[in-house]
């Protein structure tokens, strides 16, 4: 038979709550030493990176007083640089003037210009030699200087202002100066600064220019020679190439 009794579970006493909760303070001392450990961690690193930056300082210090030391070396550097670029020119054989134009340049009467006409005539036996010298005399005059003042220094070195006086370049009211054979030697010369076609418009102004304000002395009239006087000075010129 099923009994009843049995099958009924038995009756288990409820769980009795401890009241006697055991409080420590193990977890709180145990952070505070962890906080604590850290907090030293932290001042030692702190004094390490302190002691770093110093050096850090200190490094920077001494890069600034290499580099102020380093800038004055190379002032002195380039002085001595200079200063031996300026013997070595000293010490090159400087281009003398050849001693057939040393009594004619600068060119200061007709008889000068027709005689240095006659040295740089194409059929002169002495053409290449005489344009050669003259070229690299004129290159050691004019030295470094830039297209305008090169030209100036040029013209100013192989004809006086009296002789420019009765030249322009076209020659409309004067003597053609563009035909004269040292006016192609001067050219040539400087070809070397005439790069573009501006640098050669600027070569042709800078002669027209200086030709047009050569002075005529003894003389009020500063615009064109005599007809008279233009007609002796053609003939003469003419005269002189057709007998080189």
């Amino acid at each position: 038979m099923w009994c009843a009794h049995t099958c009924t579970p038995r009756h288990q006493p409820p769980l009795q709550q401890s009241s006697n909760i055991n409080y420590t303070s193990e977890p709180e001392e145990t952070s505070l030493t962890e906080i604590s450990e850290i907090w030293q961690s932290f001042e030692s690193q702190k004094s390490k990176l302190e002691a770093i930056l110093g050096q850090v300082l200190m490094l920077n210090a001494t890069q600034a007083k290499m580099c102020t030391y380093l800038e004055t070396l190379n002032k002195k550097v380039n002085m001595v640089l200079e200063a031996d670029k300026r013997l070595r020119a000293l010490a090159f054989l400087q281009p003398k003037l050849s001693a057939a134009f040393i009594d004619l340049l600068p060119i200061s009467t007709m008889e000068d210009l027709s005689e240095v006409e006659r040295l740089l005539h194409p059929d002169s036996n002495d053409l290449m030699r005489n344009k050669e010298d003259l070229k690299s005399f004129l290159l050691f005059k004019i030295g470094n200087k830039h297209l305008n003042s090169a030209v100036r220094t040029a013209m100013s070195f192989v004809m006086t202002r009296t002789i420019a006086a009765n030249f322009s370049f076209k020659g409309k009211t004067k003597l053609k100066f563009s035909n004269l054979n040292i006016f192609k030697v001067i050219s040539d010369t400087l070809s070397g600064y005439i790069i573009t076609p501006e640098d050669e418009v600027s070569f042709t102004d800078v002669v027209q220019n200086w030709l047009k304000h050569a002075l005529i002395p003894k003389t009020k009239c500063n615009t064109a020679v005599p007809p008279q006087m233009k007609k002796i000075l053609s003939r003469k010129m003419t005269f002189v190439m057709n007998n080189t």
